[in-house]
């Protein structure tokens, strides 16, 4: 958890500074965004959501109960590690609706 939470700090002061640019300093697109967070760490935030998703996915009860302390030491909750997770989610969702479509239309 603490990795998650040192480079959950990362991404978001990161993100917090390119917010505060102003548009006359630097023009940005989306995907120049994207990879300034990448940078900072946020695949590796996103790999550690998807360790402790798994981790409280599996139903052991003295481990969800260490993750809801750890979350609650560092004043997290469950929704903020969704939350690192809702644009891998909707990434892939558009892949896998791309590859229902080029199947469908008979492509390989």
């Amino acid at each position: 958890m603490e990795l998650y939470v040192r480079y959950s700090n990362k991404v978001k002061v990161e993100t917090k500074r390119l917010n505060n640019l102003e548009l006359d300093d630097l023009e940005m697109d989306d995907e120049e965004r994207y990879n300034r967070k990448l940078d900072a760490g946020l695949y590796t935030v996103q790999l550690l959501a998807v360790i402790v998703g798994h981790l409280w996915s599996s139903e052991h009860q003295h481990m969800r109960a260490r993750i809801e302390l750890l979350l609650r030491q560092h004043k997290l909750t469950k929704d903020d590690v969704k939350d690192v997770l809702q644009p891998c989610r909707s990434i892939m969702t558009t892949l896998a609706m791309w590859m229902d479509q080029t199947r469908r239309n008979g492509h390989k």
